[in-house]
């Protein structure tokens, strides 16, 4: 048994070894994070903006910044479904876009109905990205067995970023102010579409097969 756990345990590292010299996989990874880096800590901006520059209530923050959750309760499987229909890249490119246009309205659309909308459209496909990038990537791993490590390599790397994002974003927005963090938010969503853009994901028949 011994001998047996030791040799499971050289097959997974292995396995992992080839997962993480995979140009998809961690083109993948770079993408979520880069992401990440941007819009993580993106509702605490929001709500300084509106609260401190807009000049809103807390509850009515409170209500537009639920916008954001909103409509992804539908949609997010909907974008799920479709990813498995069509193909991750697709889908996934065309969230990433839509998620880097709408952060360049935030800070220019005033307070009314116009941002309600702006929010809600956004938060639709808000946290889309990550489920797909998480089933790219077990379609990209094959037959290894090494998925749940390179998903949990994935989850701690997004951590990471994501606890550099609320620094970041407070540092340009003292320096320069709200609207730069939204356009910042914006750039760094710019680069995880050039990240998936390049990337090599598996075609629906290999994972099909």
């Amino acid at each position: 048994p011994a001998e047996s756990l030791r040799a499971g345990l050289r097959q997974q590292v292995s396995d992992l070894r080839k997962v993480l010299s995979n140009r998809g996989i961690l083109l993948l990874m770079l993408a979520t994070g880069v992401r990440g880096l941007g819009t993580r800590g993106l509702s605490i901006f929001l709500a300084l903006y509106m609260s401190r520059t807009l000049g809103m209530s807390t509850a009515r923050v409170g209500l537009y910044l639920g916008l954001l959750t909103f409509l992804s309760i539908a949609v997010g499987p909907l974008l799920g479904g479709l990813s498995d229909r069509v193909g991750r890249k697709k889908v996934l490119l065309v969230v990433l876009v839509w998620l880097t246009l709408f952060p360049l309205t935030f800070g220019y659309v005033g307070s009314g109905l116009a941002l309600a909308i702006v929010l809600a459209l956004y938060g639709a496909a808000g946290f889309a990205p990550q489920p797909i990038v998480q089933a790219a990537i077990v379609d990209l791993s094959g037959g290894l067995r090494a998925q749940a490590s390179i998903l949990g390599l994935l989850w701690s790397s997004n951590v990471l970023f994501s606890a550099m994002a609320p620094i970041i974003g407070g540092l340009i927005a003292d320096s320069i102010g709200y609207r730069a963090v939204f356009l910042y938010a914006a750039g760094m969503s710019a680069v995880s579409v050039l990240c998936v853009a390049i990337a090599p994901f598996t075609s629906r028949e290999s994972v099909r097969a």
